[in-house]
């Protein structure tokens, strides 16, 4: 504490930690926010904060990395946002859970006029979606080529529609997208959903299937747009359509679904702005049995009279499905579950592969043909069967030949079934 109370003329980089006390205040606000304000503090480049600080009349004009965060007795975000506007070197700024949160609504209002910030490059926010968006309003960043905006699970359905728009705002400095990945939670919960934009689309014609791996390809790459919010995005319009609508997705070629599918809100939404997606990566997705009939979806009839486009992804060549189960999620019944994927239960495919099969066979009819089929590490699949049925309705079905057999493996269970045992279709449903 009594470094801070002295000058430092020469310090160019500090970083404070402070862990919370719940007996009393903060013992370092007051000296380190009269150290900000000393004059001879202004050579301050690198200042990394987890602990409160009063912006009140601050200002560090050669600062270039700036990270705050952590904070149990908050940081006034007013203040905050006038000491922005007083670091036009800035080209990194970092916040997570710094800000008052007023039961999801803002701290303050936005900078009139804005804080520019022309070298900022990196923006990474981690707080409510109220406060994201009033510090995604208050800046003009000419220069942003990375945003990263995690907004924690608090406010209205209205406030992650702003936040869409206040993030989709910044598109034109960030650029075009060429593939959307769009995550979920995997579990039936309505919690976060994850999306992560990239310049860049998979070059899957040249690859391999032996060597393709969108989970590779994800982590090789780095977004320029990662998005997390809460469920309000995939359950509520408002803020679907604000995403679909502002996000300039008119430019994707690549949309990859990880995890789960998306909800029909969100999807009904996505389909009205991505007609010259080439490619559809369905990656990692135990239950995947409505794909089919989201590609079988009409476009509400919007370009009437060319029923060729009228179809979900209306330009889709090849849909690549990684590390899916044909069969279904897993129950917890174990015999059942084999005998359902094992033997069909008197049919000749489980539900996902049927209706797979007449969805390939109705886009072909109907001039919106998807030419090429991926199936990299398939679950439950059985080649002699279910591949070669899909060689009869698609051009070019490549797969990797890594597929899990179709045994289930569980509290002792083998996986085989006694060569005694007989178990009759009727009694045990689909």
């Amino acid at each position: 504490m009594e470094l801070l109370d002295g000058p430092a003329p020469l310090l160019e980089f500090l970083s404070i930690s402070e862990e919370p006390r719940f007996d009393s205040g903060s013992a370092v606000i007051g000296p380190l926010s009269e150290l900000l304000r000393r004059p001879e503090s202004s050579g301050l480049r690198h200042l990394e904060l987890n602990c409160p600080v009063d912006w009140t009349g601050v200002s560090l004009p050669r600062l270039t990395l700036l990270s705050v965060g952590n904070c149990r007795d908050k940081t006034g975000m007013e203040a905050f946002l006038n000491a922005l506007a007083q670091m036009p070197l800035l080209e990194e700024l970092i916040t997570q859970y710094a800000f008052i949160d007023y039961r999801g609504e803002p701290a303050a209002s936005p900078l009139v006029p804005r804080a520019v910030l022309s070298r900022l490059r990196v923006l990474r926010l981690r707080e409510t979606a109220a406060n994201c968006t009033c510090i995604l309003e208050s800046l003009d960043t000419p220069s942003l080529s990375r945003l990263c905006v995690n907004s924690v699970e608090r406010g209205s359905a209205l406030w992650q529609a702003h936040l869409c728009a206040a993030a989709a705002s910044k598109m034109d400095v960030l650029g075009q997208i060429g593939t959307l990945a769009v995550s979920g939670n995997r579990a039936n919960f309505p919690y976060d959903i994850f999306l992560r934009c990239y310049h860049d689309v998979p070059n899957t014609p040249a690859t391999d299937a032996e060597e393709d791996s969108t989970h590779d390809w994800l982590n090789d790459c780095t977004p320029f747009l990662e998005l997390n919010t809460n469920h309000c995005i995939d359950q509520e319009d408002l803020a679907a359509a604000a995403f679909c609508q502002l996000l300039s997705i008119q430019s994707l070629r690549c949309l990859v679904f990880h995890k789960k599918l998306p909800s029909q809100t969100l999807w009904r939404h996505l389909i009205k702005h991505t007609q010259f997606v080439a490619e559809l990566r369905v990656f990692d997705i135990e239950d995947a049995r409505d794909l089919p009939a989201m590609l079988v979806r009409r476009r509400c009839g919007d370009l009437q009279g060319y029923e060729d486009l009228q179809y979900a992804l209306p330009r889709l060549l090849c849909l690549t499905l990684d590390e899916v189960s044909f069969r279904g999620p897993v129950e917890n019944n174990p015999f059942l579950t084999l005998v359902r994927r094992r033997y069909g239960m008197g049919t000749k495919h489980p539900p996902f592969i049927s209706t797979l099969l007449d969805c390939l066979i109705e886009r072909y009819e109907n001039g919106a043909e998807i030419e090429t089929l991926r199936l990299l590490e398939p679950h439950d699949i059985k080649e002699n069967r279910d591949v070669e049925d899909l060689k009869h309705v698609v051009r070019y079905v490549e797969w990797s030949n890594s597929w899990t057999p179709l045994t289930w493996e569980h509290d002792g269970f083998d996986g085989e079934l006694p060569s005694s045992c007989i178990f009759s279709t009727a009694i045990i449903p689909w």
